[in-house]
Order: C-alpha cells, then sequence, then structure tokens
C-alpha cells in the first residue's frame, strides 16, 4: 500500500516546476491518497462495498483533485 503513496510523493517532487506545494498540504495530500487506497483494499477484501463507501472514497478523491488544482501554477 506504500506504493501509491510513494509514486504520489515522487510525482509531486517531479513536478515541483508546475506545483507548489507547501509541506503541510504535502502531508494531507500523502495521507488522503493512503486513505483511500487502504480504504479501498479493505472493502474489496472483505467483500463490503457499499454505496456509502463509495460516495466516502468519492468525497475524499475529489478533496485529493482539489487540492492539486489549487497548487498549480503556471510555468514560472
Amino acid at each position: 500500500m506504500g506504493q501509491v503513496v510513494t509514486f504520489l510523493a515522487w510525482a509531486i517532487t517531479a513536478l515541483s516546476l508546475y506545483l507548489y506545494v507547501a509541506e503541510g498540504w504535502f502531508a494531507a495530500m500523502l495521507l488522503i491518497a493512503w486513505y483511500i487506497n487502504r480504504g479501498l483494499v479493505r472493502h474489496t477484501v472483505e467483500d463490503s462495498f457499499t454505496r456509502n463507501v463509495v460516495l466516502e472514497y468519492g468525497a475524499f478523491a475529489i478533496v485529493l483533485v482539489y487540492m492539486f488544482v489549487v497548487s498549480y501554477q503556471p510555468s514560472r
């Protein structure tokens, strides 16, 4: 499960020309990505997907995308 968070950290670092992410936001983005990944794997293994589960992780995914969009800056 750490692969998703590691990949996201690498992607944000690699895009540092276009993304300005403060340390707190960076940590929050990684935490949200970990939470989504962990929850989806858990509910898949337990076979407990419900509409509420999908809505919860979808909402967190929207927050994660919003954080990416807000941190984007045109090339300097």
